[in-house]
């Protein structure tokens, strides 16, 4: 018996001859039987008969024979699809995303389904397969990954700093993707934005001045950092 899987070409068929004792005697024997099947390239998946007729065996001898089994398989679509760029948040899925194919024709089923909105973070997408030759081919499967980025992100540095009492100058660099505006601490007039550089890129510098504490306590203050576009 021999398998095969549908649409690939019979496999090559082999016998073999017993005596009466059971005994192995392929090899003394000269001329060898024909092996058939109906099964041809395009046969549905299933099984089919080998059949063993005498062809060049001696005519001699006596012969029983024993049908053989050719096993055709589902053959495995081979879906193709590759991990979708990032999105952002809000973003629903689409054509954009949900858009894998395969080399049979069939349903794609989606999970998450067209016009999800995923949250913030990386995301698993499966497809589901079903074939539309159900009886030939397998159903397939395939996941892949998307990654979510948020609407707005900033990037501080430093995001905090420790200053001694003697004050003094000092500088943040912003890293953003929208623009965004700076604004000092209310009603602490020790602490005072003094210059503001932002490029096209929404990259820039905020210098500040701090000036010297005269207090026995500690003075902490906030200097916010918003985008202009986002509430």
């Amino acid at each position: 018996d021999v398998a095969r899987v549908y649409k690939t070409q019979n496999p090559v068929f082999t016998y073999t001859i017993l005596n009466s004792e059971g005994e192995d005697v392929t090899s003394i024997i000269s001329g060898k039987p024909t092996l058939s099947t109906t099964a041809l390239l395009g046969s549905s998946a299933g099984t089919y008969p080998i059949v063993p007729t005498r062809g060049t065996l001696p005519s001699s001898n006596q012969y029983q024979y024993v049908r053989g089994t050719l096993t055709i398989n589902k053959a495995k679509p081979q879906i193709t699809w590759a991990s979708p760029s990032p999105i952002v948040y809000g973003t629903s899925l689409g054509a954009g995303q949900l858009n894998a194919v395969a080399d049979v024709a069939g349903v794609f089923e989606y999970t998450p389904p067209t016009g999800t909105i995923l949250e913030v973070g990386l995301h698993e997408l499966h497809v589901l397969l079903t074939p539309t030759e159900i009886n030939n081919y397998e159903i397939a499967e395939k996941t892949v990954q998307l990654s979510v980025d948020p609407l707005h992100t900033l990037i501080l540095d430093p995001e905090s700093q420790l200053v001694s009492a003697g004050g003094g100058e000092f500088n943040i660099q912003v890293s953003s993707t929208t623009p965004w505006v700076a604004t000092g601490p209310e009603g602490e007039d020790w602490i005072q934005i003094t210059n503001v550089e932002s490029d096209p890129g929404n990259h820039g510098l905020i210098s500040y001045q701090v000036l010297e504490n005269t207090r026995t306590e500690s003075r902490q203050a906030i200097i916010k950092v918003q985008s202009t576009e986002l509430p």
